[in-house]
């Protein structure tokens, strides 16, 4: 009977850890697929716009192309290519920062290589299509968190919010509170808020 009952409590805990896994593996997904991210994509540079569709001054038949419009300002590419999205997903708002204006991220800043996986573990962006600029670089925001007594502790819990996916911040603790409160409970803090809780709860 004993192994009986030990073979299902193994398959229980199998189970649960696998729901977990899946539920972190979602976190998201549905959010990033469905985001409107045109604004971000046709936010190009006058310098760096590249024509798509020659000639055409007409703003209805160049967003029918795909393309943006913009005539703002004469003797300039009023039809132009939008801005290609990273793996083809909208990124969190924290991440819509221009090619030209993208800092390396600070953690794989030596790195030749990086992997998305390896850049958002590190609290950076990633595109690949980096039109000459870094491609895991620094977010527009990073949150701040408790100033333990012991530095290592400071440095461990920074981490744990920098590690978070933007897009799976659960709020932590009540919906208005201030940052203190905030460090006080041993959560993560967005001086500025682009997107999602301000205050939410770090990675374990």
């Amino acid at each position: 009977m004993k192994s009986v009952h030990s073979d299902n409590m193994l398959q229980l805990i199998f189970c649960v850890l696998l729901i977990a896994h899946w539920a972190n593996a979602d976190c998201g997904e549905s959010l990033k697929h469905d985001r409107d991210c045109e604004a971000y994509r046709c936010t190009v540079p006058v310098e760096r716009r590249l024509d798509c569709a020659p000639g055409e001054i007409s703003r209805e038949n160049c967003l029918a192309r795909g393309c943006c419009f913009d005539n703002s300002k004469f003797n300039t590419t009023w039809c132009f290519k939008a801005l290609k999205l990273p793996q083809g997903i909208c990124p969190h708002a924290e991440c819509q920062v221009m090619p030209e204006r993208r800092q390396p991220c600070p953690l794989l800043e030596e790195r030749k290589h990086v992997t998305p996986g390896q850049c958002e573990a590190a609290g950076c962006c990633y595109d690949d299509d980096t039109y000459g600029m870094p491609v895991c670089f620094k977010r527009k925001v990073y949150p701040v968190a408790f100033p333990g007594m012991h530095l290592l502790y400071s440095h461990w819990l920074m981490r744990g919010c920098n590690r978070v996916n933007p897009f799976c911040r659960d709020n932590c603790g009540q919906k208005r509170v201030t940052r203190d409160q905030c460090l006080r409970w041993r959560c993560c803090w967005l001086p500025i808020v682009l997107e999602g809780p301000q205050c939410f709860s770090p990675s374990t």
